[in-house]
């Protein structure tokens, strides 16, 4: 059974347009989106996205002020996520009452292949939370502690920052290889970012993931 992410209606606005800045144009999807809303949309998106990538962020605003339309209904909305997410969504109350949608993953079928593409190729140094921050000093894990640095622009947390060296270690310094496997030697307690991925088919595929590769594959075979 696929796991499900409850958004607010603005969360999931935002995640369209961090979805094209992470991306790229996506034109075809786009299309189709334009052309579910029908009138003049088809025609403004054809028009921007000529441009090509050297007009993205005016593809994102356009697409901001589509899914913030007042002729776009709920269901539109849905279909219209459902497209850039390549995903199941429906319309859904969050845990306070707010309204919102609910994807799914999609990844019912998935199984990590333990190819260690996501530890050596992603950049994720800038993606620990005050929670993993919490979780490590509840456990008492100074050893991991010690590899967080500060970014010195915004403050943000930096891994993984060598404490010899001050340097950022590339790949992360806990990732093994055992008998042509990639493991994780801190796998239990291990950022979430790290935990969480891939977040979703789509987010596995754009991102490289061999095992999301595998499911489509075998989607294909039938």
């Amino acid at each position: 059974m696929d796991a499900e992410i409850f958004l607010t209606m603005e969360e999931a606005k935002d995640a369209v347009c961090l979805d094209l800045e992470h991306y790229g144009l996506q034109e075809d999807t786009l299309e189709e989106i334009a052309a579910m809303a029908g009138g003049g949309w088809p025609e403004r998106f054809r028009e921007v996205m000529s441009g090509g990538e050297g007009r993205l962020y005016e593809v994102i605003s356009l697409v901001q002020e589509f899914l913030n339309s007042p002729i776009l209904t709920e269901e539109a909305l849905c279909n219209a996520l459902s497209l850039m997410f390549w995903s199941e969504v429906r319309q859904a109350k969050g845990p306070d009452g707010e309204t919102g949608v609910v994807l799914t993953t999609e990844l019912h079928d998935f199984t990590c292949l333990q190819c260690g593409q996501c530890c050596t190729n992603l950049d994720y140094s800038r993606a620990l939370t005050a929670e993993d921050i919490a979780m490590w000093k509840k456990a008492g894990r100074d050893d991991l502690l010690a590899w967080v640095g500060k970014d010195k622009v915004d403050g943000g947390y930096t891994i993984w920052i060598d404490p010899r060296t001050g340097e950022p270690q590339d790949p992360c310094p806990f990732l093994t290889m055992e008998g042509g496997k990639a493991r994780c030697s801190i796998h239990d307690i291990k950022p979430a970012i790290c935990r969480e991925y891939p977040a979703t088919k789509k987010h596995g595929f754009m991102t490289g993931c061999l095992g999301v590769e595998l499911m489509f594959k075998k989607e294909q075979a039938g």
